[in-house]
């Protein structure tokens, strides 16, 4: 990472979204971790790219599905990155 801060600004954002698009690819071909998958959904979000997160946390919801608590984990997440298709009460 240290590298990747010493890069003019274009070409600090391509290296980052590369390393997020790397992840992304891995997760859909080997699964991972639930951090793994919220740290996705965390990167696309920070990047501005919200269809992305959803999809990625839909995506996650669904190969997580047998784990309650990291479901619960990933609605939470939904909530605090405000990704959730429900509305607020």
């Amino acid at each position: 990472m240290a590298a990747v801060r010493a890069m003019p600004q274009a070409e600090q954002q391509a290296a980052i979204r590369g390393m997020v698009e790397g992840l992304d690819r891995r997760l859909a071909a080997r699964g991972g971790t639930p951090d793994e998958w919220m740290r996705l959904v965390r990167s696309y979000s920070a990047l501005g790219e919200r269809d992305q997160a959803v999809k990625a946390l839909d995506r996650a919801r669904m190969a997580l599905a047998a784990n309650g608590e990291a479901v619960a984990r990933l609605d939470g997440l939904a909530r605090e990155l405000d990704l959730s298709d429900k509305p607020n009460p």
